[in-house]
């Protein structure tokens, strides 16, 4: 993009943005005339540069307001700005196409476009939001604005941790000493001690 093509982009966000301002405060009255003149000097230069194709705009007319004013300079930078490759079929979607029809529908009609985009893209953009305000209800417009600023989601519970198995008690060590192991303990043999009990030579200490 040469650098004459890009002041004229410059120059339409900037009459975008003060016919913005200017419908949604009710200033600047008086001025839609010029600002519209601006806008088709700006348009015409796009059209001698070939930056935008023929019949795609046309000349606002003397007696436009702000709303129709800044919707069209904002679509005409947008459509200068964007490359060729980024044009795709399924241009349906664009929120840039309920600007383009916000000031030749009524209001409900515009506002079941907004909620279709709404459910199509998931959100609309602040800018876009703003010069679509004209024409929509309040109603709308606070709808428009809690889809986009509304509380988030909480966040899904983590998952329970599993429980950890239990570890099994080591096994009991046996204690080595008189008593640890049965086979070893002596028998006890009852006709042995009775026998040395009948010895005449035991002494008492002995028996």
């Amino acid at each position: 993009m040469n650098n004459e093509i890009q002041a004229c982009v410059n120059l339409l966000r900037e009459i975008a943005e003060i016919a913005n301002h200017a419908s949604l405060t009710g200033s600047l009255a008086g001025g839609e005339r010029r600002a519209a003149a601006r806008y088709n000097s700006t348009l015409n230069r796009l059209l001698e540069l070939g930056a935008v194709g023929p019949g795609l705009f046309e000349p606002l007319p003397d007696d436009s307001n702000y709303g129709e004013i800044g919707i069209e300079a904002r679509m005409l930078a947008s459509s200068v700005d964007k490359p060729k490759e980024e044009f795709r079929p399924d241009m349906g979607h664009d929120p840039g196409i309920l600007l383009r029809l916000a000031p030749f529908v009524d209001r409900k009609d515009l506002a079941d476009m907004v909620r279709d985009q709404l459910r199509q893209a998931g959100s609309i953009d602040m800018e876009t939001i703003a010069h679509l305000g004209p024409f929509l209800d309040r109603e709308v417009i606070g709808d428009l604005l809690r889809g986009r600023f509304g509380p988030k989601p909480p966040n899904p519970p983590a998952p329970p941790v599993p429980p950890v198995p239990p570890v099994p008690a080591p096994a009991a060590t046996p204690v080595a000493g008189r008593g640890s192991d049965p086979e070893q303990e002596p028998a006890f043999n009852a006709a042995e001690v009775i026998a040395k009990l009948k010895n005449p030579s035991l002494s008492p200490e002995e028996r």
